[in-house]
């Protein structure tokens, strides 16, 4: 017999936070926690900018002796509401034993919510918004996941599939090793775009970092304008993002197209810092802080996290020019391999051109939705 209960409080939300590693994955190879303290504090309103528009309820599923075996967060985004038009909720966090009444009365709770403020379309996972982590694994499992991405169990594709959940959209992680030789039509592109073109690739300067960060944000937002499920980030967000990998970040690998002295591109690559966070368990004190610190040099492994061109401007050859010094800078590093994630199965333009650099899929994430009205019959 399960119940449903509402979290609220610090020691409960650090209890939501810690559940997956303490009650599913204690065993696994693969899985990686959070930073313990970061992740609890994205559910602080008064800490995140995302309160300022938008909101969240947690929910834990507990047997009749009062053991945690589920988890499930519910998010209501104004922005995405009135970007899209569209009355989507989105769902996220969701980790349960395999266990369907599990799961269903987890998703009870959170129609139940949805159905007080007239949301009628449940979509997910999807972390607060698609600029967090967004997608159930597919495909993988035998990976480390990399930092910002989600990993979960195999069978919470039937869980969800059992509550009537479909595809909605997918989304790919590829890989690039030290050693790769691209196609030399590349090469030769890359050059005529250099003897051509006016377009500059430099490293963000970490000595301006507010002012690189204002100077992004525009590109950032106009880039991914179009993309599905896209809300635009404002100043603080946006801060609050480059502040979450302002310690550990390899200012060479942070790459800035300008044209005519004005910023046009970006290519935000990052260690992966998940290789550290898992020799901590996630808890940076009182000595998981020291071991970020002083090992993160220790780091072969990247995240290209966003690459990213202004419209008007990507007929210039931009994104082969940021992929060209990218590389070249990785493999001067000695730098291994880079993930580049997540990337929208209809960004087709993107993945020709990671296919033809033979980039290797790797990892495939899904966006499920399913309509309230379909799943009220889950709430008895």
């Amino acid at each position: 017999m399960y119940k449903v209960i509402l979290i609220s409080g610090k020691a409960d939300i650090e209890k939501f936070v810690k559940f997956p590693g303490k009650h599913l994955y204690e065993k696994s190879e693969n899985w990686v926690p959070p930073l313990i303290s970061g992740e609890v504090k994205r559910f602080d309103p008064l800490k995140v900018e995302y309160y300022a528009y938008g909101s969240s309820k947690l929910f834990a599923a507990i047997d009749d002796k009062g053991k945690w075996v589920g988890r499930i967060a519910c998010f209501i985004n104004s922005k995405y509401i009135e970007k899209t038009k569209r009355t989507d909720g989105f769902f996220g966090f969701f980790d349960a034993i395999y266990d369907h009444e599990v799961a269903r009365i987890l998703f009870a709770a959170i129609v139940e919510e949805f159905n007080k403020n007239n949301i009628t379309e449940v979509v997910g996972p999807v972390n607060f918004s698609t600029n967090e982590e967004s997608g159930l694994l597919i495909d993988g499992f035998d990976k480390n996941p990399t930092f910002m991405t989600n990993y979960s169990k195999p069978y919470y594709k039937d869980l969800l599939e059992n509550l009537d959940f479909q595809k909605f959209v997918e989304l790919y992680a590829f890989e690039w090793q030290s050693g790769y030789t691209f196609p030399g039509q590349f090469y030769r592109i890359v050059e005529a775009v250099k003897k051509r073109s006016s377009v500059k690739i430099r490293c963000f300067d970490k000595n301006r970092f507010m002012n690189e960060l204002d100077n992004l944000l525009p590109v950032y937002n106009e880039s991914f304008r179009d993309v599905w499920g896209f809300t635009p980030l404002t100043k603080t967000e946006f801060e609050e993002m480059g502040n979450s990998f302002k310690f550990f970040a390899d200012y060479d690998l942070i790459l800035i197209a300008e044209h005519n002295s004005k910023v046009i591109g970006l290519c935000l690559a990052l260690p992966d810092i998940n290789i550290l966070i898992k020799k901590i368990n996630g808890k940076l004190f009182p000595f998981g802080i020291f071991t970020l610190m002083t090992k993160r040099s220790k780091i072969k492994s990247l995240r290209l996290n966003v690459l990213a061109v202004l419209p008007e401007y990507r007929n210039l050859g931009v994104a082969p020019l940021l992929i060209d010094h990218l590389v070249n800078t990785a493999e001067k590093k000695n730098y291994q391999r880079c993930e580049l994630s997540v990337v929208l199965d209809s960004n087709f333009e993107m993945i020709r051109l990671l296919k033809t650099l033979n980039f290797r899929p790797i990892r495939t994430f899904r966006i499920y939705c399913s309509k309230t009205a379909n799943l009220k019959t889950l709430a008895q």
